[in-house]
């Protein structure tokens, strides 16, 4: 079973959740950034998908969960940014950058786009 970390607070991801969920993930969603943060410090999620509101804020959690974890796919998905804030993203190495509102199929696709690099760079170690 896969543990996938959600970081949203409007619950952009429900319905993509709600599937994966039946795909027997383990789905924990916060809306706090500090629990992003600490995740990263015990078992780590397999794949961390995080709806950014505030790109100066998150973009810094998502800066240092990606030097504490820098293999963790990142998915982020964000509202129409502006090219500076897009190219910010970019550099975080995200595995998939979405534009809200993002599908329930879509979004299920890039987590398992995500899960099958992760296997792939495991296995290649």
């Amino acid at each position: 079973m896969s543990r996938i970390l959600v970081h949203e607070s409007q619950a952009a991801c429900a319905a993509g959740r709600a599937i994966l969920e039946g795909e027997g993930h383990a789905v924990v969603v916060t809306e706090d950034r500090e629990a992003v943060l600490s995740a990263m410090t015990g078992r780590r999620p397999d794949v961390v998908v995080f709806v950014v509101e505030d790109f100066t804020i998150d973009l810094r959690v998502l800066g240092l969960v990606r030097r504490i974890a820098p293999a963790l796919p990142l998915i982020v998905l964000s509202a129409p940014a502006e090219i500076h804030d897009r190219r910010r993203v970019q550099d975080l190495r995200p595995v998939y950058y979405g534009v809200l509102p993002v599908e329930a199929n879509e979004l299920v696709d890039a987590v398992h786009g995500a899960l099958g690099r992760r296997g792939d760079s495991a296995g290649s170690s």
